[in-house]
């Protein structure tokens, strides 16, 4: 079934119930691979694993913070003996793309680009070959068992909408933090960190997705947009610092131009991602709550019979919220609201200035 609650079943059963799909998905992808391509396997076992990691996020005040640390340090280790498999193999993509993108205007010569596509494929080969896939995906799949034994003993019995709220806006409010650093700092980590709580905003917002209400449609879209965009500048930052490190990538001043271009194609999408990031951060967490209020009263009343008043919430949810600081722009000053700039525009003043630099 669909990575979407169904708001035809209680919160437990719905919580279990995409824990262990994304679980078995995962498990799946990573012992079934030789019947397809096994880059593609690991790239989907990875993105159930990371659904896994976001619905946990999202239910840790009812399992408990401490067994959402363990749970969740778990799942990262399985994370990271694949995502070295997996960046060797999504280098090759971005590469691609900028070279596509670089293509009309002639700005990359031929020679060039096979030699570094190439030297790109060798350093795959050799990543593959170092880190002994069989053996690392049979370990991998073997922790998902552990995984899955574990999510059977989680106690959610009786458990509402109103227990997935906190969870929800603990992490909404850690991306507007994430947003505000990436805007100060303009570094590779403060953005890939930002990413981070992206994608799970981006996974809270798709597991309501099936109460269908206009909000959650065209939040769900943005969300995507916007990890897509952050996602690609991190996997430039690993294409360029791999091809640093690699003293037989070419001619250093035909590798300079093509960093030089996968840069400012960098900085291109991180003002992209500012500007849609800026719009949707820019609800305080209590106004989020209050979008979602829809998807509230769909859901069924929990098993102990109370269903919390729509315009009210949990005491103490509702005092850490009416405390929250004004609407967060990326530079940590208040913002007011203002139309959306066209995901697709032109570069801005800031990435035009960067190029020239």
């Amino acid at each position: 079934m669909a990575y979407r609650f169904n708001a035809e079943q209680p919160v437990p059963h719905e919580v279990r119930r995409i824990l262990l799909e994304e679980i078995d998905s995962a498990v799946d992808e990573l012992t079934k691979h030789k019947n397809k391509d096994r880059d593609e396997s690991i790239h989907e076992a990875r993105k159930s694993v990371k659904k896994v990691r976001g619905l946990l996020r999202l239910v840790a005040p009812l399992i408990g913070k401490g067994t959402f640390r363990k749970e969740n340090e778990h799942l990262r280790g399985i994370g990271r003996k694949l995502s070295e498999l997996r960046d060797a193999c999504a280098i090759i993509e971005i590469f691609e793309a900028v070279v596509k993108e670089a293509e009309p205007q002639k700005l990359l010569a031929d020679d060039l680009v096979q030699l570094l596509r190439g030297r790109l494929e060798e350093h795959k080969s050799a990543t593959e070959q170092k880190i002994n896939v069989e053996e690392t995906l049979g370990s991998a799949v073997a922790a998902l068992g552990t995984t899955r034994e574990h999510v059977k003993g989680y106690q959610l019995d009786g458990a509402g909408f109103e227990g997935l709220e906190r969870g929800l806006i603990n992490v909404y409010r850690r991306g507007r933090k994430a947003m505000k650093q990436a805007g100060k700092a303009q570094d590779a980590v403060s953005f890939h960190n930002w990413r981070k709580r992206v994608k799970d905003h981006w996974y809270h917002v798709r597991l309501l997705g099936g109460l269908n209400t206009a909000f959650l449609q065209t939040r769900e879209d943005d969300l995507k947009k916007l990890e897509t965009w952050l996602g690609d500048d991190h996997n430039l930052v690993v294409l360029r610092d791999t091809i640093n490190n690699k003293a037989s990538f070419g001619h250093p001043k035909q590798v300079r131009q093509f960093l030089a271009i996968a840069k400012q194609h960098g900085g291109e999408l991180r003002d992209k991602a500012l500007d849609l990031g800026q719009h949707l951060y820019g609800l305080k967490p209590k106004q989020l709550l209050g979008e979602l209020a829809a998807a509230r009263d769909a859901w069924p009343v929990p098993s102990n019979g109370l269903r919390p008043d729509s315009g009210s919430q949990n005491a103490s949810l509702n005092l850490e919220l009416q405390s929250e600081s004004p609407k967060i722009a990326a530079n940590g000053s208040a913002i007011t609201r203002q139309p959306r700039k066209k995901a697709g525009s032109a570069p801005s003043q800031r990435s035009r200035a960067r190029a020239r630099a």
